[in-house]
């Protein structure tokens, strides 16, 4: 536990050190430069704002991490149909893209309703993020015997076999193309620890160039 501790704080550090480093060094690039004008420090300070949103989002991450790990969930009874709906459009809109729905009506689970909703933001964000041209995202609800099913598929660029189970580890980046992908590999493993503070679970099935195909699998009440 002690050496996982370290090593996270280890990865934490160094994600958090890059982008101050390129600000930092971009900053002082536009301050030395007697000849830098009012276009080159807008272009620093534009940059300067994208590396300040990946700060944001990391520490926003790192925090969700802690109050999953250390704290109780807030469970109460609420419609997942309704949530998931609404947060579907929501995600639709901020992304552009159309997502395919076959959400179940009058699903009720007894959770914390923001941080399984934070799950359902990561799996259609890393949807987005990882697939081709013309993404073809879905997003299913439904109840099983024993338990509610929330489905995220994709069309992208796939994972490959021996990298199903590394994925849901804190801050790894998958060798797949992924890697050049913006982001720190911090948000499947909240997901995962989401959903086992849930009671559930959360696994996917890949095929490299086809897609993928994420299930959070929650307990009936």
């Amino acid at each position: 536990a002690h050496e996982a501790q370290s090593r996270f704080t280890s990865d934490a550090s160094h994600e958090l050190r890059t982008p101050l480093a390129v600000m930092q060094t971009e900053i002082e690039v536009a301050l030395r430069n007697k000849d830098t004008d009012k276009e080159q420090f807008k272009s620093t300070l534009a940059s300067n704002l994208e590396e300040i949103a990946r700060l944001r989002i990391l520490s926003d991450q790192l925090l969700a991490l802690t109050h999953v790990d250390s704290e109780a969930l807030n469970k109460e009874s609420f419609s997942i149909s309704k949530a998931t709906k609404k947060r579907t459009a929501e995600l639709e809109k901020q992304y552009k893209v159309k997502i395919r729905e076959e959400i179940k009506p009058n699903i009720v689970f007894n959770g914390d309703e923001h941080l399984i909703m934070e799950v359902l933001t990561i799996l259609i964000s890393n949807a987005v993020q990882y697939s081709r041209d013309s993404p073809a995202i879905g997003v299913e609800l439904s109840k099983g015997r024993s338990s509610i099913n929330l489905r995220v598929t994709d069309n992208g660029i796939g994972i490959k076999a021996e990298e199903i189970e590394t994925i849901f580890e804190r801050f790894y980046r998958g060798s797949n193309g992924n890697s050049q992908k913006p982001g720190h590999g911090l948000g499947l493993a909240l997901a995962r620890e989401i959903a086992h503070k849930s009671g559930g679970e959360l696994a996917v099935k890949s095929k490299v160039g086809v897609g993928s195909t994420f299930t959070l699998s929650l307990p009936k009440a």
